[in-house]
């Protein structure tokens, strides 16, 4: 494994667990903000079994288009596609799970994130394409 790919995987990894350290700590509050990298080729879910609304802020700060998406019931629901730059404001409601896609086979994405509502049931993954 490359030295590049080592660093990701670590950054991937501390991402996930950060996020979810903050999403389960008592007293935590009910705002989450995160640098979430998602690898290629791979999907960020966040939610699904959620109790309540939530909402997600964020900016597209990698470098590799990122597709976000809505699931509930089955049935899927493309929310935006971000360019590197762009932002989006999304609230995702109970039950409701958010797919961050990234679009790259080759590249890594990174996301700013700020996540508002009910957290504390949130469950968070990730997911080959």
């Amino acid at each position: 494994m490359s030295r590049s790919s080592v660093r990701r995987l670590a950054a991937t990894t501390l991402s996930a667990t950060l996020l979810t350290l903050a999403a389960f700590t008592p007293g935590c509050g009910s705002t989450l903000n995160s640098t979430t990298w998602v690898p290629p080729g791979q999907t960020f879910l966040l939610g699904g079994g959620s109790v309540g609304d939530y909402t997600v802020s964020g900016t597209n700060s990698g470098q590799t288009d990122v597709e976000i998406l809505s699931e509930q019931d089955g049935t899927t629901t493309t929310v935006a596609r971000l360019k590197p730059g762009a932002s989006i404001s999304h609230t995702f409601t109970d039950g409701q799970l958010a797919r961050f896609r990234n679009l790259s086979a080759t590249d890594q994405a990174e996301l700013t994130l700020v996540v508002k509502g009910q957290t504390s049931s949130l469950g968070m993954r990730y997911q080959q394409k």
